[in-house]
């Protein structure tokens, strides 16, 4: 099991486009291209020349399939959403869930560092999934559906499990999800408005800490 971190987006995403037929190999390395710089200087600073010089194509090639950055950046988003983002999110569920946990320490540890070292990796792409889906009801929905519906319920036999063994409280589960995901979602919300944050390594351990003592049936 991995619980130090995860592949990075853009390795998901680049399969994602090498397992699209519909697309050209010019129209691939254009999204490719697009989601890098889009990441690297935003969408508003990524000019056309940008994008053509980075896909080693003609600023024309760009426009013949998207009439403009907006419909380029829905076109770079649609992949990501449709399956680099799931990958990403079975790719967690496979590593942290795929054996049970006798442990409330190893449940949350594992947890906590393979999310947050996601979030460093990540916080890029992360940043362009989110600007968007909070102006777009239907990308917001599906967010919520991947990260919060999916992982919900992956996570609900592990807390069964140490609840019956006495390692976490007796409380409704909807309750101890949110105690475990709000935390990390404060890290990331550091990470994107760019307040000031620990190195990785103690970011986890005090995030894990404060977890574990929350959860504690004697808490």
């Amino acid at each position: 099991m991995n619980d130090k971190g995860s592949t990075r987006f853009l390795d998901f995403y680049k399969k994602s486009l090498e397992e699209n037929k519909q697309l050209s190999d010019k129209q691939k390395r254009v999204l490719q291209a697009s989601l890098e710089l889009f990441s690297e200087k935003g969408f508003e600073r990524t000019s056309t020349s940008d994008l053509a010089e980075r896909a080693g194509v003609a600023q024309g090639t760009i426009f013949k399939r998207f009439q403009n950055k907006h419909e380029l950046l829905m076109a770079v988003l649609a992949p990501l959403f449709g399956s680099a983002l799931p990958a990403a999110v079975q790719e967690f569920i496979t590593d942290t869930f795929s054996h049970p946990y006798d442990t409330l320490d190893e449940f949350v540890h594992n947890i906590v560092s393979n999310r947050l070292h996601f979030i460093e990796d990540n916080q890029r792409e992360l940043r362009i999934i989110l600007g968007e889906a909070l102006y777009d009801p239907v990308m917001l929905a599906e967010v919520k559906t991947i990260f919060g519906k999916a992982l919900r319920a992956q996570m609900q036999p592990s807390v069964a499990h140490l609840q019956a063994t006495g390692e976490i409280a007796d409380w409704p589960y909807d309750y101890i999800a949110e105690y475990l995901l709000m935390p990390i979602l404060g890290y990331f919300g550091k990470i994107l408005i760019g307040l000031e944050s620990l190195n990785i390594n103690e970011e986890i351990r005090y995030c894990t800490s404060f977890i574990i003592k929350g959860l504690r049936p004697d808490s």
